[in-house]
């Protein structure tokens, strides 16, 4: 058993990784804002949304998770679209690690308890294998959600595809980052969706 807890614990820790680099990111950013007012508004802003996700996590709300992440999020796009330069593909990978991370503690809020409770072998390796699929289509959707908006916006340069404003290439690459998500994330919610109406909560040898 305590090996299980050892692997539900570990499933954690890419989301916490992953959070704590969005965290770390967004900080490194606010800090180069010439501008001292809204330095120090927007880093109150990013301390309000680690303590909404701080108390998010500790009382299982998932509004206040999600406003946490929000506030986090929010104040590294709007230091660029005002005082700082903007890199497409720095904010392309900073909203990859936030939708990465989104995925990651889906998973782990889906697998970790699963490894608290009293399973044989071969219901560990259906967990392990499911784990595993779910694991890749995350990495992959993760990987495309960061090359395709990239590719787009260079073939809107170029002119292979008509794109004549830079709105209709940004719309554009966030409808793809859009897609993959959805694509990454409706395997997850809908087995999520079928763990609570099925009869796995008394019978874990159901089918993963």
């Amino acid at each position: 058993m305590g090996a299980s807890r050892m692997k539900a614990a570990g499933l954690w820790v890419p989301a916490f990784v992953s959070l704590g680099l969005l965290i770390g990111w967004s900080v490194a950013e606010i800090a180069q804002i010439p501008d001292g007012r809204a330095e120090q508004a927007f880093a109150i802003l990013v301390a309000l949304g680690i303590l909404n996700l701080v108390l998010g996590w500790r009382f299982r709300v998932n509004l206040m998770r999600r406003s946490g992440l929000l506030l986090v999020a929010l104040p590294y796009f709007a230091a660029h679209a005002h005082w700082l330069p903007l890199d497409a593909a720095a904010a392309v990978g900073f909203l990859v690690v936030a939708l990465a991370h989104v995925e990651l503690r889906i998973l782990a809020e889906r697998f970790a308890p699963l490894y608290l409770r009293d399973l044989g072998p071969e219901d560990l390796a259906r967990i392990r294998a499911s784990l595993m699929r779910a694991s890749l289509r995350v990495g992959a959707a993760t990987a495309m959600a960061f090359l395709l908006p990239i590719f787009a916006g260079d073939l809107a340069l170029a002119g292979t595809v008509p794109v004549t404003t830079i709105p209709t290439a940004l719309l554009l690459a966030a409808g793809l980052v859009a897609v993959i998500v959805l694509l990454a994330l409706l395997p997850v919610w809908q087995r999520r969706r079928q763990l609570v109406g099925s009869s796995w909560a008394e019978d874990p040898r159901g089918k993963l």
